[in-house]
């Protein structure tokens, strides 16, 4: 048996409960570790060994810029990272050289440009590597990283598999729509399929340590963003509507606090509270086992691994029909949870309440049968290790 040697591209570190920006990578690479097919890398600790298949996420990590030597630092990167503290300075040369030509306007539509000059030094260095493409959400969607769907198109051109998390990511990816920036930026794959995101059952689950919060009904929400579409503004209409009934506490976990539009608003609620921004998730497990039912408005979110992680620990859902969201929490022989009624909010609610050891063993089955990071881990490694040896 031929022994893939494989990076998993994305920095990871030796304390593996610390939340790194993707929740996917470190559980695969993790549950990847132990298949004796392949020698497995990540970005953190591969030293230019011969690869023969290398995973991509998207357009790549975004932190990488802080972990790479200069010679894998493109200049135009240096000026999108640094342009807060060299405002002045890039407004001094401006006059003798004009701001366009120092890309001061430019700046928000840079492609990931260290990236692409990584997998190009990982392609000169092996000539017949597997590019694995595993995609998450269109960045012209969420607003975020303006240029990066340029990259995913480029990495995608030279890919032999391409991975999407869920229905509503093929279709954002492949069909083309009307974006804010104009036309959507799509991809035509040589080969794809979807593999639904996992979660590990090990980690996240009922059982364990918990916290003592307050509320007979604790609401918990979380959301590493602080952008508009996470559902803040949805989560405090909640809190206005039951802020009369004292069963019920909403807790955030995030960075909620700095939403532009109603971040400042959380202070109103005395139901409300704040639990801060906690990166390590051992102590996230414990909250999301605290509490009893998971609020998660987000919009336009392609698999969310925090959803998972709260179904895996028991709590019902209420969300949204976005993104993928739906594709999650209904499956066709079970529902983990309720999608939020728009013109009656607080029925949504009354049916979690009123149904909720049926939604909580709902939660727990449809974990276990669809997104066990065992089961999930081995689709990957055999789609994986199939690619690479096709023609062996």
């Amino acid at each position: 048996m031929k022994k893939i040697n494989l990076l998993i591209d994305y920095p990871l570190t030796k304390d593996i409960n610390q939340w790194l920006g993707l929740s996917f990578p470190p559980i695969l690479y993790n549950s990847m570790s132990s298949d004796p097919r392949f020698n497995i890398f990540h970005m953190n600790n591969y030293s230019n060994e011969n690869l023969d298949c290398v995973l991509v996420f998207s357009a790549g990590s975004q932190k990488m810029l802080l972990n790479k030597k200069v010679n894998q630092i493109k200049f135009k990167s240096l000026i999108m990272l640094f342009y807060p503290k060299i405002k002045k300075i890039i407004f001094f040369f401006g006059f003798f050289f004009g701001l366009y030509k120092l890309y001061y306007y430019q700046r928000w539509n840079f492609r990931s440009l260290n990236y692409e000059k990584r997998i190009k030094k990982i392609l000169q260095k092996n000539t017949n590597i597997k590019i694995i493409h595993r995609l998450d959400g269109s960045h012209h969607v969420i607003c975020k990283y303006y240029g990066y769907d340029h990259t995913v198109q480029l990495i995608n051109k030279i890919s032999s598999l391409t991975i999407y998390q869920s229905k509503y990511c093929k279709e954002i990816w492949e069909n083309s729509r009307k974006t804010i920036f104009g036309p959507s930026i799509n991809i035509n794959p040589k080969k794809s399929l979807t593999i639904p995101n996992g979660v590990d059952l090990d980690f996240f689950n009922p059982l364990g340590k918990k916290n003592n919060l307050e509320g007979k009904w604790k609401v918990l929400h979380l959301s590493a963003s602080s952008l508009p579409n996470k559902g803040l503004s949805k989560v405090l209409e909640f809190a206005e509507i039951f802020k009369n009934n004292s069963e019920f506490k909403f807790y955030l976990i995030g960075d909620q606090v700095n939403d532009p539009i109603c971040g400042n608003d959380i202070k109103y609620y005395p139901n409300v509270e704040y639990l801060g921004f906690i990166k390590d998730k051992q102590k996230l497990s414990e909250y999301l086992r605290s509490c009893d039912i998971y609020l998660y408005p987000s919009k336009d979110d392609c698999s969310s691994n925090s959803i998972l992680e709260a179904m895996a620990s028991g709590l019902p859902v209420l969300t949204i029909d976005s993104g993928g969201n739906k594709e999650l929490i209904c499956k066709e022989d079970l529902n983990a949870g309720v999608i939020i009624d728009e013109k009656n909010p607080a029925y949504s609610m009354k049916i979690i309440i009123e149904q909720y050891e049926q939604y909580k063993k709902n939660c727990l089955e449809i974990v276990r049968k669809y997104h066990d990071i065992k089961i999930i881990s081995k689709r990957y490694a055999d789609e994986i290790y199939s690619n690479c040896t096709d023609f062996i």
